[in-house]
């Protein structure tokens, strides 16, 4: 920047004292002149460097805001499925239950047609007993 070289010069106006001139003067003016653009082209560079970077973050920025928004439209999808088949679950514990409770029911006709048909054989053997081997 412009201190450093006001510094190689040795101060202000030290370039002016040692030569005694006003060629120096204009050496000195046109120093600075210099300066001035090489501090406002390092300054435009590092413009440049910061707009580049700010860019760069923006892309990054956007690709991890697409990366998150395809993460979400999956843990939608993941949660609907969780709860079709939370839905699934209910209804065949529901058809579960209605078919227990139909065996159940089944079990019991059967039985009572098993004890009865029992009933039946044993009045007809005992009526066969007590009627010489003639049911009639």
């Amino acid at each position: 920047g412009l201190a450093p070289a006001l510094e190689e010069q040795g101060g202000r106006g030290a370039g002016r004292m040692k030569s005694g001139g006003y060629g120096s003067m204009a050496n000195t003016a046109g120093q600075r002149q210099f300066n001035v653009t090489q501090s406002m082209d390092n300054s435009t560079q590092l413009l440049h460097d910061t707009i580049r970077m700010n860019d760069e973050s923006a892309a990054i920025g956007d690709s991890t805001m697409n990366q998150l928004v395809g993460q979400r439209e999956q843990l939608e999808g993941a949660h609907r499925q969780v709860i079709e088949t939370r839905e699934n679950t209910r209804a065949a514990r529901k058809k579960l239950h209605e078919l227990h409770r139909r065996i159940v029911m089944e079990k019991m006709i059967l039985y009572m047609v098993i004890t009865t048909l029992t009933l039946i054989d044993c009045l007809l053997l005992y009526r066969l007993a007590t009627n010489k081997g003639k049911l009639f």
